[in-house]
């Protein structure tokens, strides 16, 4: 580890010291003084000469000496050296901050334009980047207020606190444990798919579902129990015989109504009526084939002149919309043609505007040139008047010929209308003909015997039928009532089913909710196993850590309640958090002891102000140069005096 420490420190005009310096010569070193005499200064000087900003790392702290009512006192050189001795040698650093007025031109009084700053190694200035470079090359300054601060360590925030330490140390792995405890070994197959903590949601999710389970079971066994009602099964000899029973009366129902009497009768009934239909069917056969004997030849023309008169029709409303069409295409011809003549108009009486002065120069154009565009533009003229005659003529040819196919289509659709008219007249001649045509008469077939021996019939079975109605309502009487027996017996066999599917619910409810406590139960003991091995866990990686240290001790992960642990990152001197509690003394020899540990892991220590140090007794030693600052109302003035 190189050894870093301030030989000596010179400060000009920095915060509130106007000229102070002093040499540690690389020792451990008291400097007091009473309050406000700048012994915090000293330690915000070196700070802004490494890195450019304050003891607690403020950038745009107030660096300009102020005045008694607070205001800047301005035109003064700020400065900062310091003589440090590395292993490799000493090595003088310096910053110099001042204002730039400058005198612009015009102006007697000198103006403020900004701030600039100077940098110098071993008193020969040059760019901040090589200044930079230097401190770079001895140092990392992202460390330096660990290393150089009792209290920086600690005012991290925890996760880069932690970060830190397990960087020092290394963490331990919930594999590492795993192998290392026996006890664990059952967790390793568990590891190869996800963590321990992971394994423990899982574990935790499942014990949470079987929870919401068996909170249900009981409402549900005893909403089953309240379904079981005590009864005897029916007999299902009792169902067969009031099957066989219902069956037999149906029977002696279909024999009644089948009365043989009156079937017969119905059968001869049935005869009666296929001989009307065939009598009837002749008839209208007869007379169908007499009208068509009459009226066939005229008929054939009928539908003839019809179908030309749908066809001529169509052909005349086709011709009608190719009118409509035409009619339309030279109207649209009439508009651009008035356009183009009323365009013509504008081009021909436009009058030709020739400039003869140039605009540049406001000399007047020769002659020539005026010639020259006078005869261009009607030029311009004649072409462009050419070009909408020229263009005014296709559009007549155009408008002519559609003119002339309008009166021809029109012609034609006259021929059209009076072909139609033709034969329409001709259609209501062939249908007059067709009224005055006579047809033979076709006698009716007489078939009052048939009907007088179907009505004649139809009574007689009435008759038959009213005397079987008593023995057919006595019968469905008994059937209604084996039925009710039937349905009867139905609502007991239901009532037993449910009964019995009720107590087997029971039944599995209750075998269920003893599996669901045993695997409740299974899962406690391997989530008590989990809190094993974290309680594992937390021992390990904390010894593993504070090992690393004499007086800080480091609590890496807190034990939740629901048996998780939650990482943090706490600093505790004999069971007080750092930053809760803990007595400035103790502080201060807890940092140091931090800043011994980290310093030798980035392999270089840097000089420690100790502010406030009056308030410890007995400051523990350092592997670092010590600059203890302590409060004296007594000494007016900063001294120091070696150790």
């Amino acid at each position: 580890m190189e050894k870093i420490s301030l030989h000596s420190l010179k400060i000009n005009n920095f915060k509130g010291i106007k000229n102070f310096a002093f040499k540690p010569e690389g020792k451990d070193v008291t400097v007091t003084g009473t309050n406000a005499t700048g012994k915090t200064t000293l330690k915000d000087a070196l700070s802004w000469l490494f890195i450019g900003k304050d003891s607690n790392g403020k950038a745009d702290f107030q660096l300009k000496p102020v005045d008694k009512n607070g205001d800047e006192i301005h035109k003064l050189e700020i400065e900062v050296e310091a003589d440090i001795v590395t292993g490799s040698g000493d090595i003088v650093l310096k910053k110099r901050f001042y204002e730039k007025w400058v005198k612009t031109r015009g102006k007697a009084i000198k103006e403020f334009s900004g701030h600039t700053t100077d940098h110098f190694i071993n008193g020969v200035p040059c760019p901040k980047k090589d200044f930079d470079k230097k401190i770079a090359d001895m140092l990392d300054v992202d460390i330096l207020p660990l290393i150089s601060d009792t209290q920086a360590f600690n005012n991290l925030h925890w996760e880069k606190r932690r970060n830190i330490l397990l960087d020092i140390c290394g963490a331990i792995t919930d594999a590492d444990i795993v192998s290392a405890s026996p006890e664990f070994k059952s967790l390793k197959a568990i590891l190869d798919d996800s963590t321990i903590s992971e394994h423990r949601k899982v574990l935790k999710a499942e014990q949470t579902e079987i929870n919401r389970e068996l909170d249900g079971i009981p409402a549900r066994i005893s909403e089953n129990k309240n379904n079981i009602i005590v009864s005897e099964r029916p007999k299902q000899d009792d169902y067969d015989t009031k099957m066989e029973a219902i069956a037999k009366k149906r029977a002696e129902l279909a024999e009644a109504k089948s009365n043989e009497a009156a079937s017969k009768k119905q059968m001869e009934i049935n005869q009666i009526e296929v001989e009307l239909s065939n009598l009837n069917h002749h008839y209208e056969m007869a007379v169908s084939k007499a009208e068509a004997s009459a009226t066939s030849e005229l008929s054939i023309r009928e539908a003839d002149i019809k179908g030309q008169i749908i066809t001529i029709e169509h052909d005349l409303i086709n011709r009608e919309k190719f009118i409509k069409t035409h009619k339309e295409s030279l109207q649209s011809l009439t508009e651009i043609m008035d356009n183009k003549r009323a365009e013509w108009q504008v081009v021909f009486k436009t009058n030709s505007v020739i400039v003869d002065t140039c605009p540049t120069c406001e000399q007047p154009f020769p002659p020539s040139k005026i010639a020259e565009a006078l005869e261009a533009i009607k030029l311009k003229k004649a072409k462009d008047l050419k070009a909408i005659s020229e263009f005014g003529k296709e559009k007549q040819v155009e408008w002519t010929k559609i003119e002339k196919d309008l009166a021809q289509i029109i012609i034609d659709a006259h021929v059209v209308e009076l072909d139609l008219f033709a034969k329409k007249q001709d259609l209501k001649d062939v249908e007059a003909s067709l009224r005055d045509i006579s047809i033979p008469v076709i006698k009716k077939p007489d078939t009052k015997k048939l009907d007088s021996r179907k009505e004649k019939l139809e009574t007689e079975i009435e008759k038959l039928k009213t005397g079987s109605s008593e023995i057919e309502a006595t019968i469905n009487d008994q059937i209604s009532l084996i039925e009710t027996a039937i349905d009867l017996w139905k609502e007991r066999q239901a009532t037993f089913m449910a009964t019995k599917k009720a107590a087997e619910r029971v039944v599995e409810l209750e075998y269920q909710e003893v599996s669901l406590a045993k695997r409740y139960e299974d899962l406690s003991k391997k989530l008590d196993l989990l809190d094993q091995f974290t309680i594992k866990k937390v021992e390990l990686s904390e010894k593993q850590i504070n090992e690393y240290f004499s007086m800080a001790k480091f609590k890496l992960f807190d034990v939740q309640i629901n048996g998780g642990i939650k990482e943090c990152c706490r600093t505790i001197y004999d069971g007080v958090p750092f930053n809760r509690g803990l007595n400035n003394g103790a502080k201060i020899n807890v940092g140091l002891d931090i800043i011994d540990t980290l310093a030798e892991y980035y392999k270089f220590s840097m000089p420690v102000f100790i502010d406030n140090a009056e308030s410890c007794v007995k400051i523990r030693k350092s592997k670092a140069q010590l600059i203890k600052l302590v409060v004296d109302e007594k000494v007016k003035t900063l001294t120091m005096k070696g150790e």
